[in-house]
């Protein structure tokens, strides 16, 4: 009898055939979504200088001490400076300046008075209330100095982080671009989604529904076939898709024929897994370079199989910390079986809030059905050791709706 590899196992045969792609330096808006393949620092102080923080009157404190909306003081405004210019004259005794949120403090001035306390005069404003010195604007360097580090490699970069990266003073990054994924149905028995269907044939639900969570990963999407049962077409098929992938996911084939296929091209391990639904979670390499993986034909199982071994080698290639969706404790609702010494994944509806979730198994014998798999949000996990789960007591799930 052939030895079951361990889930365990297979990952790490799977992740070490997959490497962050390398780096390729875009342009910031591009960047987004990518990984951060370099550690960026500051290219000068943050703020660059010492910027006003919202709209009112440079002043100097000492002329305002005592002052109060009852009692204002009177100053003589003697400039005006809007954002991206600086004041022609200092402040001084007795004057102020009318400024700009994002404007430099004028010289001379220790304060900036908010506009809504003051009657915003034009030559002379009356000022009503008395500023703390150093209130109302941002010293030189007070979020970062120069060569600071600001973002790690490894960062996943999304609007703040690209943000960070502009104020860094970067137009281009540095990072790991996103996958290309070729998703490849093989099956005599597929048609084309929405296609006519002739007695024994069925729609091609992986292609979509593998393409769909390969963009939801954060890789590039590509569908390829329906592909007949044929070695030497699927073999052709994958060849013709080298030129646009990093990782190649085969779903179906019956009877050997995407070993066979892939005995043609290069390396192929059809070791099986204890793992179900399974069991045989085929990987290798065309040429050594890109990782092939075969998924079981059967949508809900091909997809389970997706996110326990594809996914995470999809973010292994995007350079991604976080390789796996998180887990959380759940309590079952209804009693679930797995067979004994094989790892289950049970597809699940999660409900609750955090700390006191529930689950309820989808019933057997609608496991497998794509349009049951469309309320599905988790998986909870059976241990290899364990054959019943009672309802009542808790599981580990996987959460398929967070990343």
């Amino acid at each position: 009898m052939t030895e079951l590899r361990t889930v365990e196992e297979q990952l790490q045969a799977v992740l070490s055939t997959c490497h962050p792609l390398d780096g390729l330096e875009l342009p910031v808006l591009e960047a987004g979504g990518c990984v951060l393949a370099e550690d960026v620092y500051t290219r000068h102080p943050l703020p660059p200088f010492v910027v006003v923080i919202h709209e009112g009157y440079a002043v100097r404190s000492n002329d305002l001490v005592g002052v109060t909306m009852a009692r204002p003081a009177q100053l003589t405004v003697v400039d005006s400076v809007g954002a991206g210019h600086r004041a022609s004259v200092p402040v001084g005794p007795g004057e102020a300046i009318r400024v700009a949120a994002g404007t430099m403090l004028p010289d001379g001035s220790d304060a900036v008075v908010p506009l809504g306390h003051t009657d915003g005069g034009a030559q002379v404003v009356l000022v009503g209330g008395q500023p703390a010195p150093g209130s109302g604007f941002r010293m030189t360097g007070q979020f970062a100095g120069a060569e600071q580090l600001a973002l790690r490699a490894g960062t996943a970069l999304g609007p703040a982080q690209l943000g960070a990266g502009v104020a860094a003073g970067r137009s281009r990054l540095l990072v790991h671009p996103a996958p290309r994924v070729v998703a490849v149905t093989v099956g005599s028995e597929l048609v084309e989604p929405g296609g006519e269907l002739r007695p024994g044939l069925i729609h091609d639900v992986n292609s979509i529904m593998l393409s769909s969570a390969v963009l939801q990963a954060g890789a590039v999407a590509y569908r390829a076939g329906p592909v007949p049962d044929d070695p030497a077409v699927l073999a052709s098929v994958i060849e013709g898709q080298l030129v646009r992938a990093d990782l190649i996911v085969v779903t179906g084939g019956t009877g050997g024929v995407v070993g066979a296929a892939m005995s043609q091209l290069g390396s192929f391990d059809p070791v099986p897994v204890a793992v179900t639904p399974g069991p045989v979670v085929a990987f290798g390499a065309v040429d050594g370079r890109i990782p092939v993986m075969s998924l079981p034909g059967e949508p809900v199982s091909a997809m389970i199989n997706y996110e326990v071994f594809v996914r995470p080698a999809i973010r292994r290639l995007m350079g991604s910390r976080r390789l796996f969706r998180p887990v959380v404790r759940a309590r079952l609702r209804a009693p679930v079986q797995a067979p004994a010494g094989l790892r289950r994944f049970v597809p699940v509806a999660l409900s609750g809030s955090d700390g006191h979730h529930e689950v309820d198994p989808v019933p057997p014998g609608l496991d497998s059905s794509p349009l049951v798999a469309a309320s599905v949000t988790g998986l909870a996990v059976v241990p290899e050791e364990v054959t019943v789960v009672e309802a009542g007591e808790d599981v580990l799930v996987i959460r398929l709706d967070r990343d």
